[in-house]
């Protein structure tokens, strides 16, 4: 369960994902100084969203993120968004019937993408 304590933070000014942030980011300042951002100090900025790894994967063997958006298998097929409430991960759709644990769907779902680069996921009809 090592991979639940991996992080990605969303970067919003370069719309993209920087994988490894448990471990610090590291730019240079304006003053060309190598300094190190922590992971508290990401999940307080605005310019990034620290998202944690759920520590499961989806049917690909991908490990599954906060804001991952995912297709899950069960009786019908739902566009669902991972998210963090309560103490655990759940599956969130627009359908309120639609809330269930991530763990329940661990390799019966798949992730298609995630709530930044696809939000439109999560409106489209199956």
């Amino acid at each position: 369960m090592q991979d639940r304590f991996k992080y990605r933070a969303w970067d919003k000014e370069n719309k993209k994902y920087i994988y490894g942030v448990e471990k610090g980011l590291e730019f240079y300042s304006t003053a060309g100084n190598l300094r190190v951002m922590t992971l508290a100090e990401i999940a307080e900025s605005s310019k990034y969203i620290a998202e944690q790894c759920s520590g499961l994967k989806d049917k690909n063997g991908k490990l599954i993120y906060e804001g991952d958006i995912v297709e899950a298998y069960d009786y019908t097929i739902e566009h669902s968004q991972v998210v963090w409430d309560k103490g655990c991960y759940v599956l969130k759709s627009k359908d309120v019937a639609m809330y269930e644990h991530l763990s329940s769907y661990e390799k019966k779902c798949k992730i298609i993408g995630n709530i930044h680069e696809n939000p439109e996921l999560l409106e489209e009809d199956k």
